[in-house]
């Protein structure tokens, strides 16, 4: 499950990590549902047909509450700039 914690994180802050603005104000993003701020306007049975695996509570039930998700994706943004920015910088020398 821990890969699957990591993947909804990336993906939810995606926009964040490649730079081009903050996740939670990206439209698109499901970010801002997973903090509990803005509901999907997708349906229900929309979401079903989807799988389990884009099913927000299975993700959210591994944490303690809502913040703590919110500071593991933090945690994972942060990282994932700091793993971009190292090979960048080893790809430019």
């Amino acid at each position: 499950m821990n890969n699957w914690l990591y993947v909804s994180a990336y993906v939810n802050a995606n926009y964040e990590i490649h730079k081009l603005g903050k996740a939670k104000d990206w439209p698109w993003s499901s970010y801002p549902e997973y903090k509990g701020t803005k509901r999907h306007s997708m349906s229900l049975k929309d979401i079903e047909c989807l799988g389990p695996e884009v099913n927000k509570e299975i993700i959210l039930k591994q944490f303690e509450n809502i913040n703590s998700y919110n500071e593991f994706t933090n945690r994972v943004i942060s990282n994932s700039i700091e793993v971009k920015d190292t090979i960048k910088e080893c790809l430019i020398e």
